[in-house]
């Protein structure tokens, strides 16, 4: 994690970046990101973006997660796998729900439509915001199931 989500400057490039349609300001994210991962993490195999339901990016134009993980991916040199593990469920958008109702909303959401990619590696989750966990949780269970040995998370922000 980068910072509280309240924080700011902070906030308003993440609104910007996922709600107003500047994607070019990945770069600049993408670079928080990796100096964290460069000054703490170094065993990561793979990262894999948190993926958006194809309605969802069709309506916003792109993945911010996806976006994230290429600039990392950049700098750090880890493999990014995309389009593998896929949102199957539309749901609501999470910003207005409750952590149970969060949880309930984001149930058996993704699949793992790849092979082996994951089996036996290291595995860091990409996303923009973490608030209770409950999607970064769901990718994590897919994952596991799909063989990772370990899955991590980097976010931004934290609300």
């Amino acid at each position: 994690m980068a910072a509280h989500y309240n924080e700011g400057a902070l906030k308003e490039a993440i609104h910007k970046y996922k709600y107003e349609g500047v994607s070019d300001i990945a770069k600049d994210l993408g670079k928080i990101l990796s100096d964290i991962l460069k000054s703490r993490w170094h065993k990561f195999a793979v990262l894999i973006p948190v993926p958006l339901h194809k309605k969802r990016q069709a309506r916003r134009g792109y993945n911010q997660a996806e976006l994230l993980a290429k600039e990392i991916s950049q700098i750090c040199k880890y493999k990014v796998i995309n389009n593998k593990l896929v949102r199957i469920k539309f749901s609501k958008s999470q910003v207005e729900l409750s952590g149970r109702a969060r949880r309930e909303n984001i149930k058996n959401a993704f699949l793992w439509k790849g092979k082996d990619e994951v089996k036996g590696k290291n595995v860091l989750v990409v996303d923009d915001v973490y608030t209770t966990g409950a999607t970064l949780e769901e990718c994590a269970k897919t994952l596991k199931s799909a063989g990772a040995k370990c899955v991590w998370a980097v976010v931004l922000a934290k609300v």
